[in-house]
């Protein structure tokens, strides 16, 4: 385990505000930010200015300006890291989906077509039908509304 060296800054400098606030982990290489926070957000408030993110304000002062509709996003996964070593770029807007989707919790675990037919043509609260199943009240709703099981036909009407 090696000591991380921090760059250098003039007193005073925004730089050396920011980097006051940064406790070095040598087993990870983060700068972990210890000054405050919005939500999950590091924050860094330049004097007499608006409060920014820490980790652009750190990128934007060590490597240079974000390129134009541009986030940062950390590659270590660590929400309280501000080392732009750590920083990657990547466009604004809808990003493409993962090729795999992620699992689901209760993917068909506890329902069958069966079930899902009896649910749809069940005209008791939501609640009741509900308990009876073993689900939630909104898992009742999207079975209900076919936002869930879509592949089933609804029940008769």
């Amino acid at each position: 385990m090696t000591a991380i060296e921090l760059p250098a800054a003039e007193p005073g400098s925004p730089l050396a505000r920011l980097l006051a606030k940064v406790q070095p982990n040598p087993e990870t290489g983060c700068w972990i930010w210890t000054g405050a926070f919005s939500g999950e957000t590091p924050k860094f408030a330049p004097r007499y200015g608006v409060s920014r993110s820490a980790m652009r304000v750190a990128y934007e002062l060590l490597v240079g300006p974000t390129p134009t509709e541009h986030h940062l996003r950390r590659s270590c996964g660590d929400l309280r890291c501000v080392n732009p070593d750590h920083a990657t770029t990547r466009p604004q807007g809808r990003q493409p989906r993962p090729k795999t989707p992620k699992p689901r919790a209760h993917c068909g675990k506890k329902l069958t077509p069966e079930k899902v037919a009896a649910i749809r043509a069940d005209g008791r609260l939501h609640r009741e039908i509900a308990i009876e199943y073993g689900i939630s009240k909104p898992t009742v709703s999207q079975v209900k509304s076919g936002r869930i099981w879509p592949s089933l036909p609804a029940a008769a009407e």
